[in-house]
């Protein structure tokens, strides 16, 4: 029998999870992109867990103004690629932005990202026109009336998500 993903809300003792991913998968993020992620998105990150492992990870930049959803990292455990858990976190995140009344979802991503657009493209992302290496994507969501949301809260203070990531990630 296949394990089921779950999600859940970023927690601290995710963190060393989620740089490993980051530093296999992103090779274009940096330690000090992924500090700054943290301590800025962390309210907007959400993991996925397989058989009790971590596997990937999303994260999210709301636009409030804007009613613009960015797609900041999305990212899969190489062990665990090929199996539809990118799918899976990318459709995760269609739906609770498009829960939370967001009516557009934006996204970049690298040339030499090929599995990763072929996804993006499959799941119904328009491409935008973006010079350079980097291809930017968009997509509408229904139900554009309902209001903006605040970010997703942890129970922790902002100021003390960042604090905490800042140091995890220097020491």
């Amino acid at each position: 029998m296949p394990l089921v993903p779950s999600t859940h809300l970023c927690r601290i003792s995710d963190w060393p999870a989620l740089a490993t991913i980051c530093r296999s998968t992103l090779s274009e993020v940096s330690n000090g992109m992924m500090s700054y992620a943290l301590r800025n998105y962390l309210e907007d990150t959400i993991v996925l867990e397989s058989g009790g492992e971590v596997v990937g990870y999303w994260m999210a930049n709301r636009h409030h103004g804007e009613g613009v959803a960015w797609l900041e990292q999305i990212a899969v455990d190489p062990r665990a690629q090929g199996k539809g858990y990118g799918r899976f976190l990318l459709r995760d995140f269609e739906r609770r932005m498009a829960d939370a009344g967001f009516r557009e979802l934006q996204l970049s991503a690298h040339e030499y990202s090929s599995a990763a657009i072929a996804l993006y493209e499959r799941e119904g992302w328009i491409r935008l026109a973006h010079p350079g290496e980097k291809r930017g994507y968009a997509k509408a969501l229904p139900g554009t009336n309902r209001p903006l949301p605040p970010p997703l809260k942890h129970s922790l203070p902002r100021k003390l998500w960042r604090h905490l990531a800042y140091r995890w990630l220097v020491r």
